[in-house]
């Protein structure tokens, strides 16, 4: 399954949880420019969102029995995203820098099988990758 999504709140990235953890697993996050990038919504926003994440998800017990996403992983993949956006020199707002901090996140905790997410869980995982300090200096 592959899907696009951004938002700036937990609490939606909760229900996108809940909607997809029973039946599938994140195994890819990436941004992508969004469509429409000027409504007013948007120039508004104390944290404007120029783009969205395309997740590709795998039906669970599909991945490997040794397939695992640690943190690591995780800060690495995010660093990567935004040294390829830096090196582009394209505008990365700091909604969406939230964003992809956010769909990673999702994807830890897809990788682990979390159950029952709550907005405090995700919290947690963001203070995490927040306090890794190779991380820190992009964000």
């Amino acid at each position: 399954m592959i899907f696009t999504y951004h938002r700036s709140r937990v609490d939606g990235w909760v229900s996108v949880y809940t909607a997809i953890h029973a039946d599938f697993r994140i195994t890819q996050v990436i941004p992508v420019k969004a469509e429409m990038y000027v409504p007013l919504s948007i120039q508004a926003a104390k944290m404007p969102i120029h783009y969205n994440l395309v997740f590709v998800c795998r039906k669970s017990g599909f991945n490997a029995p040794n397939e695992t996403h640690p943190m690591e992983k995780i800060i690495a993949a995010i660093n990567d995203a935004l040294l390829k956006i830096g090196a582009k020199e394209l505008n990365f707002s700091k909604g969406d820098r939230t964003v992809l901090l956010y769909g990673h996140g999702l994807k830890y905790i897809s990788f682990k099988g979390a159950t029952n997410v709550t907005t405090d869980d995700i919290g947690e995982v963001i203070n995490t990758l927040l306090s890794n300090a190779a991380l820190s200096k992009h964000i």
